[in-house]
């Protein structure tokens, strides 16, 4: 879609996104993602506002770390991983 283009927008990271499964490896989520992503101890989202749920939820899950994507578009996408890799919750939100 042109709006997308001059948004920068990858609506590809959308069916990535869904596509991620948990206990996937992280290997495996970088591959559907097409890149390594921004790794943080922190949980983040677009913005926090609206979003208490997911991350009170990223809170409780136990996460080692955290790698979000960017979609070009005030949209992130967020998996949170355990210490061996694996995913364990996901999330995705935006301004």
């Amino acid at each position: 879609m042109l709006h997308d283009r001059l948004m920068r927008r990858d609506r590809s990271l959308d069916a990535a996104y869904y596509s991620i499964t948990l206990s996937m490896p992280l290997s495996e989520v970088t591959k559907l993602m097409k890149s390594a992503g921004k790794r943080s101890h922190e949980f983040h989202l677009g913005q926090p506002g609206g979003f208490e749920f997911e991350y009170a939820a990223a809170a409780r899950s136990g996460a080692a770390y955290f790698v979000s994507w960017d979609n070009g578009f005030d949209w992130v996408y967020t998996v949170a991983f355990d210490f061996e890799d694996r995913a364990i919750y996901k999330a995705q939100g935006g301004t």
